[in-house]
């Protein structure tokens, strides 16, 4: 399990959901104060026939008004490819 999931799962945390795996929108059972994803938004660039305007307005639509979606993320260097 892993330390979001662990989160979520504690009663204290009741109003703490994780949505993970591949996704091409955001969607929530209510209105979220926050999304937040760590180092992986790069790769939503790489699912097959994704809007990417799309998936960020989804992503805005899901929070409260004054919502935050936070996005940590990193690039890598100029001419710099994975083997």
């Amino acid at each position: 399990m892993s330390f979001t999931t662990a989160i979520a799962a504690d009663p204290a945390y009741s109003n703490v959901s994780v949505q993970a795996g591949p996704v091409v929108a955001v969607a929530v059972a209510e209105p979220a104060d926050i999304v937040f994803t760590a180092q992986n938004y790069h790769d939503v660039h790489n699912v097959p026939d994704i809007d990417i305007a799309a998936f960020n307005k989804s992503v805005f639509n899901a929070l409260k008004p004054g919502g935050l979606y936070v996005v940590l993320d990193h690039a890598c260097g100029a001419g710099f490819r994975r083997p």
